[in-house]
């Protein structure tokens, strides 16, 4: 089940505007009718800012 899908533009923006996790959460409930556990919120908030880094080709220091 794909619950983001947009361009690599459309990405680092909903990240740059703490739109990510948002966009992310509301589809999952329209999508499948569940709200998000904490360790799954806790598991995007840790990985997705990797996943910012690689799409927006910035070196992680």
């Amino acid at each position: 089940m794909i619950i983001y899908n947009g361009t690599k533009s459309q990405f680092i923006k909903d990240f740059d505007d703490d739109l990510l996790i948002r966009t992310i959460r509301e589809n999952l409930l329209k999508k499948l009718g569940r709200h998000t556990g904490t360790s799954e919120l806790r598991s995007w908030q840790n990985s997705l800012p990797y996943m910012y880094v690689v799409l927006a080709d910035k070196k992680n220091t």
